[in-house]
């Protein structure tokens, strides 16, 4: 009986359309990727803090604003997510 429980659950995780793990994949990337130029950003806060607001400035706006520049793609997204990916109609 467990075994025939096992092939069943094999079968159903084998049928996952490829589009699927390729959108799965895309979103870990995109997330890993934006999460590290955060935190980039907020490294270089702390490390640039002390010097005072204008240092900071200095510092960050050129990479903050290549980041947020980047952050663009949420449009891309927003576009075509509902056709790409599974949402809640609530986020319309």
């Amino acid at each position: 009986m467990a075994r025939n429980e096992r092939a069943g659950r094999d079968s159903a995780r084998s049928s996952t359309p490829p589009w699927s793990q390729l959108r799965t994949s895309y979103l870990t990337v995109y997330n890993l990727l934006f999460a590290a130029l955060w935190a980039s950003v907020g490294i270089r806060a702390a490390i640039f803090a002390p010097g005072g607001k204008h240092v900071l400035f200095e510092a960050l706006e050129p990479h903050a604003r290549w980041v947020q520049t980047l952050t663009l793609i949420e449009v891309v997204h927003a576009a075509v997510g509902k056709h790409i990916f599974r949402v809640s109609q609530m986020t319309y």
